[in-house]
């Protein structure tokens, strides 16, 4: 259909084992606002939590993603 983007559900690992998501984000989402995301539903409890989007770190494998990209680049 025209005018409708792809949906993606991403799921994020925190380094604990846990899990925030899945979520529904359109396939053209830049990296930065999949950042400020997480950052906004990271568990407040947990200690060392990120402080800022450059605190957050996105790894698909195999490569890291780049913060200025939108994340549909990374779905092959």
């Amino acid at each position: 259909m025209a005018g409708v983007q792809d949906q993606l559900e991403i799921k994020f690992r925190l380094s604990d084992g846990s899990d925030i998501g899945p979520k529904s984000f359109p396939s053209a989402t830049s990296v930065s606002t999949l950042k400020e995301s997480i950052l906004a539903q990271w568990p407040k409890e947990k200690e060392n939590g990120p402080r800022t989007v450059k605190d957050v770190k996105l790894i698909r494998v195999p490569c890291p993603m780049v913060q200025q990209h939108l994340y549909d680049i990374y779905r092959n």
